[in-house]
């Protein structure tokens, strides 16, 4: 039963990848999304009974949105940034870390001098220069998936394409209500 429940809700995230949903604003001349414009939709009866323990999350590799389910109905959804070349592994996982402040990224992030001034700001596999330290950009509202380096959290950066080293990157009041809708243990679908 719950396996025809999970592929019934993958052939949803299928067939939503094909839908286009109305735009909260026009689409502009960015390659970056405005916090503004990242929800697509909001069901308020719903966020208002929010329980982690009905609550099923599914991403959409195809059309780059993230979806909060409830009893299978839809809570939430937002356009996401996901992983460039595939790096955004496909399946079904569970939620196996929460952090909300302090988590940081040891890839992308900021490479400094010996004088502690900044050389290089971005993903660090790709700097081939020297440095002396570095720091890593804070990820709010931290969801680790099954123990892997890849979880859904807060970024400024979510591009209208994949983007990421693999996480699924969310604006900031997406990640706020993901987070409140989350337990460790939470579902993720990734098709």
């Amino acid at each position: 039963m719950k396996n025809n429940i999970i592929l019934g809700l993958l052939a949803l995230c299928t067939i939503l990848s094909s839908c286009s949903y109305k735009r909260n604003s026009g689409f502009g001349t960015s390659d970056r999304w405005a916090e503004h414009e990242t929800i697509i939709y909001k069901n308020e009866e719903l966020l208002k009974q929010l329980d982690p323990n009905r609550v099923i999350i599914a991403i959409n590799l195809k059309s780059q949105l993230a979806t909060i389910y409830q009893d299978y109905q839809e809570v939430l959804v937002t356009r996401c940034s996901t992983g460039v070349r595939g790096n955004t592994p496909k399946g079904t996982f569970k939620i196996t870390e929460k952090i909300r402040e302090g988590k940081r990224s040891n890839i992308f992030g900021t490479l400094f001098d010996d004088s502690y001034n900044p050389v290089f700001t971005g993903d660090r596999r790709y700097y081939e220069g020297s440095y002396s330290s570095y720091i890593g950009h804070e990820m709010k509202n931290w969801q680790r998936l099954s123990n892997l380096a890849v979880g859904i959290h807060f970024s400024n950066n979510i591009w209208r394409y994949p983007a990421s080293g693999g996480c699924i990157r969310i604006g900031w009041e997406a990640s706020e209500i993901f987070y409140k809708a989350t337990q460790k243990g939470t579902e993720v679908l990734i098709n």
